[in-house]
């Protein structure tokens, strides 16, 4: 049985896993029993950022979608209006609450990326609106410390980020052709 697991909930243990490692508590074992190469906090370490927007607001956002599509249900129900009228108006208010989720994760990203310009030793690779997420790379002190901003929610590891662009200019592997059925 598959269990579904939220993206706020990828992005919060995605980013305590990330954090502790950055802080020196990744050590796993090794043959040599010290940290991996990886984990030393030398050099720039690259991850994803999972931005927060503004909770208050998009909750105000779904409430007023809810009330719309309450009052379309209440009016076709009245006969005041049809079912192509309701459902006009409920497609309507549902553009207006993506443009809003849209525009409230273009407003964390815009923080994000200034947290970015005034820390030195961070910077932004780049960013996948749809999904929240901002790629950065630097020291594993300035990464961990974007957790201070009221833009992060979480850090998630670079592997995320690739996931969600999928693969680019790889052409699809083809499928293998079935064998033939022996007579």
């Amino acid at each position: 049985m598959e269990t579904q697991v939220s993206r706020r909930r990828l992005l919060q243990a995605g980013g305590v896993g990330a954090a502790a490692s950055f802080a020196g508590c990744g050590y796993m074992d090794t043959e040599d029993g010290g940290a991996p190469a990886d984990m030393s906090g030398q050099g720039p370490h690259t991850v994803a950022i999972g931005v927060a927007i503004d909770q208050m607001e998009m909750q105000a956002a779904e409430q007023e979608f809810e009330g719309i599509q309450q009052e379309a249900q209440e009016d076709f129900e009245a006969g005041e209006i049809d079912q192509q009228e309701a459902s006009d108006m409920i497609e309507e208010a549902q553009g207006e609450l993506q443009d809003t989720q849209r525009q409230l994760l273009q407003d964390a990203i815009d923080g994000v990326e200034a947290h970015a310009e005034g820390t030195e030793a961070l910077s932004v690779l780049d960013s996948e609106l749809e999904f929240g997420l901002v790629l950065v790379e630097g020291s594993g002190d300035a990464i961990v410390g974007t957790l201070a901003s009221e833009h992060v929610q979480a850090i998630v590891p670079e592997d995320e980020f690739e996931a969600i662009q999928g693969p680019q200019g790889e052409p699809e592997p083809e499928p293998e052709p079935e064998p033939e059925p022996e007579p």
